[in-house]
């Protein structure tokens, strides 16, 4: 092997610093669109673009490298925050309130109970399945859960059946 060609190996996933700020700032203007999607214009604060930044700052500095999933795992991020924050503000008084997993009167957005079911649920995910699990079949699976909740599941072992069951049909 050639020095030249050893080199471009080694340097291969080097990424300037110019590079690395356009990637995050790709991931950022992607998970801000899905998120204006989701709860409208009203949300698109300084405030909330802000969150999402610092979240995908923080995903990257932990090691996560895909740009889909940094643009997921941040957008879940900030719906979660938008939707407790709605929360606070939209608590009924009313005894023996039952909350919808997935609130359309919310703009879409998931209550505390649906939220940690998906988490809990990935992480069972997690779990089942074999080391290393690529940021590809973690978002994949993020994504089915997300989907199963928004139809009203929240039990969390149900939920990462669902994915799991997903991930084996798709292979």
């Amino acid at each position: 092997m050639s020095d030249d060609t050893m080199t471009a190996e080694m340097t291969a996933d080097v990424r300037t610093p110019d590079a690395e700020v356009r990637r995050l700032a790709r991931v950022l203007d992607d998970a801000w669109e899905r998120m204006i999607e989701l709860h409208g214009p009203e949300e698109a604060t300084d405030a909330n673009r802000t969150r999402l930044a610092a979240r995908i700052v923080w995903l990257a500095q932990q090691g996560e490298r895909d740009e889909r999933t940094l643009s997921d795992a941040a957008a879940v991020y900030l719906c979660a925050l938008i939707a407790a924050g709605k929360l606070r503000r939209d608590t009924p008084e009313a005894v023996g309130f039952q909350a919808k997993p997935f609130r359309q009167d919310m703009g879409g957005a998931y209550d505390a109970q649906a939220l940690a079911a998906m988490e809990e649920g990935l992480a069972l995910c997690r779990e089942a399945l074999p080391d290393p699990v690529s940021s590809t079949v973690m978002s994949f699976l993020s994504r089915t859960i997300l989907d199963h909740a928004a139809q009203g599941e929240c039990n969390p072992v149900r939920l990462c059946n669902h994915a799991l069951d997903a991930l084996r049909s798709r292979r």
